[in-house]
């Protein structure tokens, strides 16, 4: 009895003696997390007419736009900073978010929502049917969407919201890299519709 009565005593002693020698926080380095690298890379790039000084919805959802292009397309689960979970208190961003518009989403404390990154995916697709189509039937791609985005942040800046600027910048891009503009602008209406910008 003597013995047990130790031995749980010691075990009692040992866990309040784990607070002094166990850390109470765990870190991860980042620059290890291939989708942290490409959106802090993307704000970087997208800097020259982005500046980072604000975190708004448009400029942190063009850098997950990005970052969510370093997954390969076998990867269907499209969920960016899942890796994360347990050693971050970062956001979770699902690429296929159903949510529609609404003017809350401007808000500067809603830059890290997924929206703007579902529309863009939204758009991708829509625009990856397309050029498969067109292949198909021996017709050059409509356009590379990647291109059109990176192209389309040339017309943004850290005051840009989603519902005028980002729209309107995509379309001004398609103008200028789309092979057929009235097609191009068709998907990206279709696209903004979809994810309830009317």
């Amino acid at each position: 009895v003597g013995i047990m009565a130790f031995l749980l005593a010691a075990t009692e002693v040992t866990k309040k003696m784990d607070k002094l020698f166990i850390n109470k926080f765990y870190y991860v380095d980042t620059a290890m997390v291939p989708e942290i690298i490409y959106h802090e890379f993307a704000h970087v790039a997208l800097s020259d007419t982005m500046k980072t000084v604000h975190s708004v919805p448009v400029i942190e959802g063009m850098a997950d736009y990005f970052a969510s292009r370093v997954q390969t397309d076998t990867d269907t689960n499209k969920i960016l900073y899942k890796k994360l979970k347990g050693y971050s208190i970062n956001r979770t961003k699902n690429i296929y978010n159903k949510s529609l518009y609404h003017p809350y989403l401007e808000q500067g404390w809603n830059a890290e929502s997924d929206y703007v990154l579902s529309l863009l995916w939204k758009a991708r697709t829509n625009f990856d049917l397309a050029n498969t189509q067109r292949v198909k039937r021996k017709q050059s791609k409509l356009v590379d969407f990647d291109q059109l985005v990176l192209k389309a942040h040339l017309y943004l800046d850290e005051k840009s919201d989603i519902m005028n600027d980002l729209t309107k910048s995509l379309l001004d891009a398609c103008d200028d890299k789309c092979k057929s503009k009235r097609y191009g602008h068709d998907i990206l209406h279709r696209s903004f519709e979809q994810k309830g910008l009317n």
